[in-house]
């Protein structure tokens, strides 16, 4: 018997192995490396920035007045000729790259200044055979910040690299949303959108989903992507491309870019902190506008099932006099069974067999000022034949010519789940009008005040769009112009910044359009692949990249129901994660995609009240959430904050990922990721803390602390003595007698 166990264990951790080996990120190619030949020596100043040609050094530097130094003493402009192949299978892209020829050895030959803010350098990037020339033009469009743009002679070139050099201990945080690593020292980071998988490494379950579906992903795929990065040198570095790109930092030595295209344009900007790297990021990707009151009062219940269920978990509420803003019933066109679980109908009309007397679902919701939210996405499904709808958009789209097509010339159909849909084509001008006007007519005459803009990440790489570009090239900036449409419709009513669309998928520039951010579909679990843990981290990486309002489903979305493994949201899970969101930007329920199987918070009378407890608290710190939203929407500063952007001076913070973050200046939120935690380990920088839950006064010279949890244990939040937020949140929750 003992001997049969053994097996079982060896065979499931041989297993696990294999999956984890299976599951690497691929396509991680090598860096490309050449020599740098530099044949004079010169200098040039602009403003604050200097540019320093060493031919005794052989040497390139760029320098700031911040004392920055960004250089290389090897090639640092690469090109090649190269040849992708690329699979999709439902939103998950699997690309690999083959160089057919590569230019690696650079020359500097002649470097000119144009005028006070310009300086052009040109040389040669050889092979053993070959060479092509190259143009570096640097210019200043601001002190702080130096734009770069290289370009080739040769139009065969469709991959450009950029490589600089690197210390082995740096931090490098940033490129849009990461749920995994904050840090990405020592990792090959993918730019290009998609869906984030199920499991993204976590094991065994990733191996299964990959089997079955080919959609488990890997701790780099992500819905909200930027070429954008921050060192802990404070400068920070951007690409303007649209197409594939990728950051290699796994040397300890070099960093490195490559695109997928025939020149490069960018900037880096140099700042004495964080801070101004933030703002100028802002600057250049868009501020994000800030939040209606409304939408953070209080509890945004998630539902599906119909007027009668709504009205029935309304009643609980109001009867505890739970703070709630508004109910999100995303299935208000309908709902579908399939095997991932509850999906809903997309043809964007209102089932009225399922919400009869809509919009007054309840009477007094509109007394309460309780706001209605919605759910919309730029696909269509064909109702003919499974639904009796009044409309058929997917038909009226086809006619008109406003979908994507494949190569033959027909609807590109996407599969889902069971289903197939087609995809807007939002380059063509009248498709996005005409879509514009079924969201006002279906959705906004219906008195919605808000709604998911779900998906953008899906655009077929072998598209065919009415505009003539290339699907390629449009992948990536797909989801900004679908939240730029969505923008436009709420621009275009009276009150206008009283509407809110929160969208999943992003690149450069989203923050300019959408309103809010959510942070895709967790997995019901803990862990810091695909569940809770990894939620925090997105919030936190997303917010240094410039997406600065995000927020996450309460419980996760993602459950499955599977001969070989099931995964379930546990109460334990759901009782934490309520805990967390309450110190974040939107307090919003999800049921999953499988409501049935996953705990709800209006399951039973205990985790209703722990619901309605910490709705209280989330209500409590509506002034302190506005006044971080105005700071984010003008300084680009994100409400849940990296430890280092508080403490940049302490050491230990810069090694702070999702274990802990700062809400705010104010608030240390230490999230409990643990099923049955006995305790916790954290770190309190050097301050006066005090406990928000027993007012106990903690003196910290930097130190790491004991935290006892318990099975029904608050979340551990610390306040810093002198501020006067956590003060007044202590004594309102005393008052109300929240806590005793």
């Amino acid at each position: 018997m003992k001997n049969e166990k053994l097996l079982i264990g060896l065979s499931a951790l041989g297993l696990i192995f294999l999956a984890n080996f299976l599951l690497k990120p691929k396509n991680t190619p090598k860096a490309i490396s050449g020599d740098l030949f530099i044949s004079l020596n010169q200098s040039f100043t602009i403003r604050n920035w200097n540019i320093e040609l060493d031919s005794a050094q052989q040497r390139f530097t760029i320098q700031s007045v911040y004392e920055q130094k960004i250089k290389s003493g090897e090639s640092f402009i690469q090109a090649a000729i190269g040849k992708e192949k690329v699979n999709e299978f439902k939103g998950s892209f699997f690309i690999k790259d083959k160089l057919l020829e590569t230019f690696a050895n650079q020359t500097i030959e002649k470097a000119v200044q144009l005028d006070s803010f310009t300086i052009q350098i040109e040389g040669r990037l050889k092979n053993r055979s070959s060479s092509l020339a190259y143009t570096l033009i640097l210019s200043l469009p601001k002190e702080n910040t130096l734009n770069y743009r290289v370009v080739f002679d040769n139009k065969n070139i469709n991959r450009s690299f950029l490589k600089f050099e690197r210390s082995k201990n740096d931090q490098i945080y940033g490129t849009g949303e990461q749920f995994t690593h904050l840090n990405l020292n020592g990792y090959y980071v993918p730019i290009f959108i998609s869906e984030q998988g199920i499991g993204r490494g976590k094991q065994i379950l990733s191996f299964l989903v990959d089997l079955v579906a080919k959609s488990a992903g890997n701790e780099f795929t992500s819905y909200a992507l930027t070429p954008w990065f921050m060192h802990s040198d404070k400068y920070s570095f951007y690409l303007e491309n649209t197409s594939y790109c990728a950051f290699d930092f796994r040397d300890d030595t070099f960093w490195q870019i490559r695109s997928f295209a025939n020149q490069l344009k960018g900037s880096f900007v140099a700042s004495k902190d964080y801070a101004e790297l933030l703002y100028q990021n802002g600057e250049k990707q868009g501020f994000m506008r800030p939040l209606p009151d409304w939408i953070h009062r209080g509890a945004i219940i998630g539902m599906q099932g119909g007027s009668a269920k709504v009205a029935q978990v309304y009643e609980k509420l109001k009867a505890l006099n739970t703070p709630l803003s508004g109910f999100w019933l995303q299935d208000w066109v309908g709902q579908r069974t399939t095997s991932f679980g509850k999906q809903l109908w997309w043809n964007w009309q209102l089932d009225s067999t399922h919400y009869p007397n809509w919009p007054d679902i309840h009477p007094q919701m509109a007394f309460d000022s309780i706001s209605l939210l919605a759910y919309v996405n730029p696909f269509m499904v064909d109702v003919s034949e499974n639904k009796p709808f009044t409309i058929n958009l997917y038909e009226i789209a086809k006619n008109k010519g406003y979908l994507i097509l494949d190569s033959t010339g027909n609807p590109y159909i996407i599969p889902n789940t069971d289903f197939s849909a087609a995809l807007l084509d939002l380059s063509n001008p009248e498709a996005r009008n005409w879509f514009k006007s079924v969201i006002k007519q279906q959705l906004i005459s219906k008195e919605v005040k808000g709604w998911m803009a779900d998906f953008g990440e899906a655009l077929p790489y072998d598209a065919v769009l009415f505009s003539g570009v290339s699907a390629k090239e449009y992948h990536n900036i797909y989801p900004v112009e679908w939240e730029k449409l969505n923008r436009e419709i709420i621009n275009e009513m009276p009150d206008s910044m009283e509407f809110v669309f929160f969208s999943r998928a992003g690149f450069s520039k989203s923050s300019a359009y959408t309103t809010l951010f959510w942070a895709g579909d967790q997995l019901v679990s803990w862990d810091n692949y695909d569940g809770m843990q990894s939620s925090v981290t997105a919030l936190i990486s997303s917010g240094l990249s410039g997406m600065t309002l995000n927020h996450s489903d309460i419980g996760g979305y993602t459950a499955i129901a599977n001969p070989l493994l099931n995964y379930f949201r546990s109460e334990e899970l759901l009782y934490r994660w309520i805990q967390l969101n309450a110190f974040s930007l939107i307090f919003r329920t999800h049921e999953g995609n499988r409501p049935t199987e996953n705990a709800q918070f209006y399951d039973n009378e205990y985790i209703l009240k722990h619901f309605d407890r910490y709705a209280k608290i989330f209500a409590s710190l509506f002034e302190y959430r506005k006044m971080l939203i105005k700071e984010a929407s003008e300084k680009a500063m994100p409400p849940i904050r990296a430890m280092f952007l508080e403490f940049p001076e302490d050491k230990i913070c810069t090694n702070i990922a999702s274990e802990q973050f700062m809400f705010g200046s104010d608030f240390l939120v230490a999230p409990i990721y643990e099923e049955n935690a006995q305790s916790k380990s954290i770190y309190l920088p050097k301050a006066e803390w005090i406990n928000l839950w027993t007012g106990r006064e903690i003196s910290s010279k930097g130190e790491f602390i004991e935290y006892k949890i318990q099975t029904n244990s608050d979340i551990p939040v610390f306040y810093l003595k002198n501020t006067a937020f956590g003060f007044e949140l202590r004594s309102e929750l005393l008052r109300k007698e929240i806590i005793k």
